[in-house]
């Protein structure tokens, strides 16, 4: 016989199974009944051997959620830590050729490196500039990357702008706002660097390098940044070849 607890097979003389001990007497007609699931096993041994596999696969998932939690914790505390940037954006003349990228032509205005706390981020999926430009980032440094200040701020972006507001009074004069801070669209140079900014987070300390650019479209739509961290409004943004990306 067959025992319907673990599925040894045995003398049909025993009283009880030799692998698992189970006493036979004790088993009722159900016991022996074939398994809905596994056709020719008993009730018994398909319910209880599936049981620890659904744990195991139970435990496993709460491990890895519980893991995750904890390191978006530690993550968050990290990045809530990090101080302000005194360093300013870096823009120099430039004789750069233009450069192609999925039909567009794109001419450097001007090199740029700048070193600044991601204020917020951005992605755009749909649409054939967010082909070419699928991510911004609202970036902050002097006073607009110090988190006493920011964080009286509720920054948000949409459509490719940077919004920022207060309560009730602005943490500091709203000229410093514009000053140190901006909305910068990247156009990243190559997939390497698009991976790399699609890893930064809000909050970090990034530093760019590439070129200020204006695009056009072979379609002719244009695009172009704003050449200074002066103005605000419409046409106000930095729009950037992106070819180096370092998180801090």
């Amino acid at each position: 016989m067959i025992c319907p607890k673990c599925g040894t097979n045995q003398e049909d003389d025993k009283l009880e199974c030799i692998h698992c001990g189970v006493i036979f007497a004790k088993l009722t007609p159900e016991d022996y009944k074939p398994s809905n699931y596994r056709p020719g096993t008993s009730t018994i041994s398909d319910r209880r051997a599936s049981l620890p596999f659904s744990m195991i696969i139970m435990i496993g998932l709460l491990l890895v959620s519980i893991g995750y939690c904890t390191y978006n914790k530690l993550d968050q505390k990290r990045i809530e830590k990090i101080g302000p940037v005194a360093d300013q954006p870096i823009q120099e003349s430039t004789d750069a050729a233009v450069m192609h990228k999925l039909g567009f032509a794109i001419q450097p205005l001007a090199s740029y490196r700048i070193r600044a706390k991601v204020l917020s981020i951005e992605r755009y999926r749909s649409g054939r500039w967010a082909e070419l430009c699928p991510v911004d980032f609202a970036l902050g440094w002097g006073p607009m990357s110090d988190n006493a200040i920011t964080g009286q701020l509720h920054i948000t972006q949409g459509n490719r702008w940077y919004h920022y507001r207060w309560k009730d009074a602005p943490p500091i004069d709203p000229a410093l706002i514009v000053r140190n801070s901006a909305n910068t669209h990247l156009v990243p140079a190559d997939d390497n660097i698009k991976s790399s900014l699609f890893k930064v987070r809000k909050g970090e300390i990034v530093r760019l390098e590439g070129y200020l650019i204006s695009a056009r479209d072979s379609s002719g739509g244009s695009w172009r940044s704003s050449l200074t961290r002066e103005d605000s409004g419409a046409n106000s943004c930095e729009l950037m070849w992106v070819t180096g990306v370092a998180l801090e």
